[in-house]
């Protein structure tokens, strides 16, 4: 175990440090999502999309119980065929989520070629994006990656993290934005700034 960590110490995947991947929140709210699946990886990939606000659709011939009571509920469409290329067409983002990878690459290639974002599961390469480890305390909304190559540390930084930043974070986040509009109109940029700062520093 020591190796292991004075190797990655020591070890830079990029002598220059570039990101393979920009971090960024995408805007997905009404907008249709594609997850092509239907097991436990799909699913566990739509319970994350479920929070987006996103118009979600599952293509698989068989999904399990638990999509199964989501498209009962209507909170996803479930498309209960085979993959078609067709499928991609006016989707916002892609998530190939079987457990066939050379099918999951399949699915990214059709995807990339239409300029749609699509994230093959636990294949780095084969993705235009990767899903973060996340810390949700909305709207206060921490991601936490590591490019796809060490899930396990971004989920161990996630937990660190989620003993550091409370709930109470996401109240006063929307404290703030309740107001925000308010203090705009009364407040120079300066001054907001100040204030916003003076209020977040002070005792209580």
């Amino acid at each position: 175990l020591n190796e292991c960590r004075n190797l990655a110490v020591r070890t830079h995947m990029t002598p220059d440090g570039k990101w393979s991947f920009f971090p960024l929140f995408f805007r997905v709210a009404d907008r249709r999502v594609l997850v092509v699946g239907g097991g436990e990886v799909a699913a566990r990939k739509v319970r994350l999309l479920s929070r987006s606000q996103a118009r979600i659709e599952v293509v698989s011939r068989e999904i399990n119980e638990e999509l199964h009571a989501l498209s009962e509920a209507q909170a996803i469409r479930h498309l209960g065929t085979e993959f078609e290329a067709s499928q991609l067409d006016g989707c916002a983002l892609v998530i190939a989520a079987t457990d066939d990878a050379e099918f999951n690459r399949r699915v990214a290639a059709e995807a990339d070629a239409r300029g749609i974002p699509v994230n093959a599961v636990d294949d780095p390469q084969a993705s235009s994006f990767v899903t973060p480890s996340i810390v949700d305390r909305w709207p206060v909304v921490v991601a936490i990656g590591t490019e796809g190559q060490a899930p396990v540390l971004g989920r161990r930084l996630r937990e660190k993290l989620e003993t550091l930043l409370p709930a109470a974070y996401g109240r006063l986040a929307r404290f703030m934005g309740e107001r925000r509009e308010r203090v705009q109109q009364a407040l120079a940029q300066a001054q907001r700034r100040g204030l916003w700062e003076r209020f977040l520093d002070s005792p209580g």
